[in-house]
């Protein structure tokens, strides 16, 4: 997003090589007040989380199937976004979990669900132990 900024910038009448924190500072603090929109998509995706999740609605149903097809995708049991995102990013594929994931990873937010969501399949248990084993050990849950 930045590239848009510098373009757009001169066009309104500001130094395009501002530094980012006067471009998201509000203008009553002597900033442009523009958004800053990584932060911008992670308030909002925790904000569809605390709504709708373990909600009888249709987008709280599709959330708990999605984030347990993730966590079973991932192949890790426990809370995966406790985890680095940069060690495990490789183990999921693009999807609105893992945008969250990296957002929360990024800006140091813990996101805890309750514990019946922090697991693995039991099935894959065992897979999930032997994982372990081969992950080093800054990857652990901290």
């Amino acid at each position: 997003m930045g590239s848009v900024y510098v373009d757009a910038l001169p066009f309104l009448g500001f130094n395009r090589n501002i530094n980012k924190a006067f471009r998201t500072l509000p203008s009553e603090y002597q900033g442009i007040g523009l958004k800053h929109w990584c932060i911008e998509k992670l308030g909002k995706d925790v904000s569809v989380l605390l709504r709708h999740w373990q909600s009888d609605s249709t987008l709280g149903m599709a959330l708990q199937f999605v984030y347990e097809a993730f966590v079973m995708e991932i192949g890790l049991d426990g809370n995966v976004f406790t985890r680095s995102f940069q060690q495990l990013q490789h183990l999921a594929t693009h999807s609105w979990f893992k945008i969250l994931w990296q957002y929360a990873d990024k800006y140091d937010l813990s996101i805890t669900f309750a514990p019946r969501f922090n697991i693995g399949p039991s099935a894959e248990l065992e897979m999930s132990r032997l994982w372990k084993s081969f992950l080093p050990p800054a990857t652990q849950q901290h």
